[in-house]
């Protein structure tokens, strides 16, 4: 099970994974800070607890790396006969 705070500030967010952290008693990912993701989990036998807050700079970059995603279209690379 995911969840993602809604707050508008990266600081919110933070303080509320660090909550959620101290609550269910786990670490913070710091796999996920390289990519902008603040993040702690916690399984509960077969099922994942995790709660992720992905800071505004992250969501910047995803937008910006997708906004031409269906603007261009490849040249038809089937090999001439």
């Amino acid at each position: 099970m995911h969840f993602f705070p809604r707050h508008t500030s990266d600081d919110d967010n933070r303080a509320e994974i660090d909550q959620i952290a101290a609550r269910i008693g786990s670490l913070l990912d710091s796999d996920d800070l390289p990519h902008g993701h603040y993040a702690t989990s916690r399984f509960f036998g077969p099922v994942e607890y995790r709660a992720v807050a992905i800071f505004t700079a992250a969501r910047a970059r995803y937008d910006a790396q997708n906004s031409y995603r269906d603007c261009i279209q490849p040249d038809d690379l089937t090999p001439a006969t």
